[in-house]
């Protein structure tokens, strides 16, 4: 049993794994934190001082609530990894699974393999990372990184996510103007309609669906 305890002054002392054994689960107490962030055992969580049992749980909190960046580049296990330098022109695989395995924490994991790949080339700042072939075993090893890089990578996405939201409202009113102009025909018109407002429902699910996953932390 634990006889210390050491307190991370950051993010990065804390890891994917930690998190997501706290967000599973569903009613969490102050003990729960201290747990599953700390790794104490019951035993030592009832021995220490109220006073410091609040005050561990008030520095975990605020460290988790403190602003979190996105991570370009980290070191781990001895490889370094670099974040996905052009999502504009990104392939069609890396869209793909990016958006499927950051819409559940429980595949964040994967999500980082698909989104941060091993640096092979650096020049002046800029850097190029391998090719993205798919997930593989290796992801399981990245429960363990560090949180700073997980929850950078999480309020990206949710700012990423807020920008689109914002966005769709006019690009429906503008499509569907356009093809109104375009058919004037009124049965064609509704069929046009019905058909956009399909699409941009099934996207904006997707995109809330993300947000409210992220929003956790942003």
């Amino acid at each position: 049993m634990k006889t210390s305890i050491s307190i991370p002054k950051g993010l990065d002392g804390f890891t994917l794994r930690q998190y997501k054994r706290y967000l599973s689960i569903e009613e969490p107490t102050d003990e729960d934190l201290l747990k599953c962030f700390l790794d104490l055992e019951n035993d030592f969580i009832y021995s220490i001082e109220e006073t410091s049992f609040k005050m561990l749980v008030e520095k975990i909190e605020a460290l988790l609530s403190s602003e979190a960046n996105l991570v370009h580049r980290f070191t781990f296990n001895g490889v370094e990894y670099g974040f996905e330098p052009n999502l504009d022109e990104c392939t069609y695989g890396v869209n793909k699974d990016a958006t499927n395995y950051l819409g559940d924490i429980n595949t964040f994991h994967k999500a980082i393999e698909v989104l941060y790949r091993p640096v092979v080339k650096k020049y002046r700042g800029k850097y190029l990372i391998e090719p993205y072939k798919g997930t593989t075993i290796l992801s399981e090893s990245f429960n363990d990184i560090s949180l700073d890089v997980v929850l950078g990578m999480s309020v990206f996405f949710y700012n990423l996510t807020n920008d689109l939201l914002n966005c769709i409202p006019n690009y429906l009113a503008e499509q569907v103007e356009t093809q109104l102009q375009q058919a004037p025909d009124s049965a064609e018109n509704g069929v046009l309609i019905k058909r956009y407002i399909h699409l941009q429902k099934e996207t904006l699910e997707t995109l809330t669906r993300l947000q409210a996953l992220t929003c956790i932390n942003a």
